[in-house]
């Protein structure tokens, strides 16, 4: 296809899909360069937020990155048979002819888990709670934003 050709009205789920890769990758480089407001009012770093509000040192500051790996490994391991199930009815529903667009509703879910485990590591980080929960939120977050895109991507 040429570039022109995807924008285009007949293409209208190209425009969709390039929307929402643009929205989780800038989600995605805002939660790791200017993750949270602190409480003197700055923006902070993903890993100066264990440094300076948790108090860990650099090397286990930098193991709080295994809840996003935990993340976007339990979003691509949990989205795939998901995907196929929705993929599979979608299918027999329509006379055994697969589309494209039947991949497209396991987005929706995936699209909702960026702003939750952003609400939850925001709030919890804000109110300094027990370092697990940021993480969880932080997991949360990779979960949805990997899902979503996976989603998409496996067209077949």
């Amino acid at each position: 296809m040429l570039p022109l050709e995807l924008l285009s009205p007949t293409a209208p789920t190209h425009l969709g899909y390039a929307g929402l890769e643009g929205y989780l990758s800038a989600s995605l480089f805002l939660f790791l360069s200017l993750s949270s407001l602190l409480t003197i009012n700055r923006l902070s770093t993903f890993p100066s937020l264990w440094e300076r509000t948790y108090h860990e040192s650099v090397g286990l500051g930098g193991l709080n990155y295994i809840s996003l790996g935990v993340g976007f490994f339990l979003g691509t391991q949990i989205c795939a048979p998901i995907n196929d199930r929705i993929y599979r009815k979608l299918k027999m529903r329509n006379n055994n002819i697969g589309r494209p667009e039947f991949r497209v509703p396991l987005m929706i879910p995936g699209a909702c888990l960026v702003p939750i485990g952003l609400f939850i590591y925001g709030w919890t980080s804000f109110y300094q709670t027990h370092w697990i929960v940021p993480n969880i939120g932080a997991a949360i977050f990779a979960a949805g934003t990997v899902s979503s895109p996976f989603a998409t991507s496996n067209r077949g």
